[in-house]
């Protein structure tokens, strides 16, 4: 999966006509490591690898072995799927995939209620997206299952003192247990 030389870019009239009428982005942010462009004619997921952020192993062979933010980076970014999505959804996509960053990136990753509802809002506004998303059965259901997560308050937050308190229990358990096993066997000899 070697990237292309930029003479090879060159040559090539028509890849370069694809990726300018094909791509919202840079050719400097497509990622060509993540995929093999000679299985491009004969597998579609190759050229969508393209637009994932960097790091797509050759074992992502479909969307399902892809988290949710490489699939928001390739809604956003291939102008295939711009026909398929209302313009605001296409502004959605933009929108969720910096929410996840936000999140992600946050030293605490604590989000205030406010902001967690809204973010919640524009992932169900892009899931029931009416062009074409909303008629697809996996995105009801997981608009559906949203809605029954959002109803059951559900509290999912990280107490970092706590994790640390039980990783050193557990480190100290360890040192103790090994301490244990090199005196029973000094006492062996």
């Amino acid at each position: 999966m070697a990237e292309p030389t930029p003479s090879d870019k060159v040559k090539n009239k028509e890849y370069t006509n694809w990726l300018k009428h094909s791509t919202t982005i840079q050719s400097e942010k497509i990622y060509w490591a993540n995929s093999d462009v000679s299985l491009w004619p004969s597998n579609p997921w190759e050229c969508a690898k393209i637009f994932l952020p960097r790091g797509q192993q050759p074992v992502n062979n479909g969307p399902a072995k892809s988290d949710a933010q490489a699939l928001m980076v390739l809604l956003a970014n291939c102008k295939h799927f711009h026909l398929k999505l209302s313009q605001q959804s296409r502004t959605l996509t933009h929108t969720i995939s910096s929410i996840r960053n936000k999140v992600m990136h946050n030293g605490e990753m604590k989000v205030s209620d406010a902001d967690r509802m809204s973010f919640i809002q524009q992932i169900i506004q892009l899931l029931e997206d009416p062009i074409s998303l909303m008629s697809v059965g996996d995105c009801k259901a997981a608009v559906s299952n949203i809605h029954k997560i959002n109803s059951d308050s559900l509290d999912v937050s990280f107490n970092l003192g706590l994790q640390m308190e039980a990783l050193m229990a557990a480190v100290n358990e360890l040192r103790q247990e090994l301490g244990m096993q090199k005196k029973n066997k000094c006492r062996q000899y």
